[in-house]
């Protein structure tokens, strides 16, 4: 293999369970939604952080990605439901099949936790991809979040 081929099992997803780690998924929030997107600097961390399941994926030892899972006890729906969070990767980590892993790792994480759907608040140009791991819009509705267009979108894990 070329020396500068990156192979997929050189990634790792882990769930964040300590202080340093999660500090290491806000610096890639930071770099992504502040930095890149312009998203306001008091939006990471957030109010719901304390409650959610985080998740980092790494480059070898390098935290390239992260991803957060909000369990919803309040939701009043006939089922049990979370809300993806948070699921970005380091620009030069992309197109590398990191989100997806991500994606998928909170999604299994979901369903051990007893969740039967996923409601999330998806930036209107990344539809396509939540799409292709079975996300659906709700309706034509698209709304401001931190600045950005977002629509929401629904996936069963049933």
């Amino acid at each position: 293999m070329h020396k500068n081929m990156e192979r997929l099992d050189d990634y790792s997803i882990r769930k964040i369970t300590s202080k340093q780690d999660f500090e290491k998924a806000i610096d890639i929030r930071v770099q992504v939604f502040v930095e890149e997107q312009n998203c306001p600097p008091d939006t990471e961390p957030d109010a719901h952080d304390d409650h959610c399941i985080h998740f980092l994926a790494y480059h070898n030892s390098i935290p390239v990605a992260t991803a957060r899972l909000l369990p919803l006890p309040q939701h009043t729906g006939p089922r049990k439901r979370g809300k993806p969070g948070r699921i970005c990767v380091l620009k030069q980590y992309r197109s590398k099949g990191l989100g997806s892993r991500i994606l998928g790792a909170l999604e299994e994480e979901a369903l051990e936790i007893g969740l039967e759907e996923l409601e999330l608040h998806a930036q209107c140009d990344k539809v396509a991809f939540y799409e292709r791991h079975g996300y659906n819009r709700v309706d034509d509705d698209t709304f401001l979040e931190d600045g950005i267009l977002h629509c929401v979108m629904i996936k069963s894990l049933l």
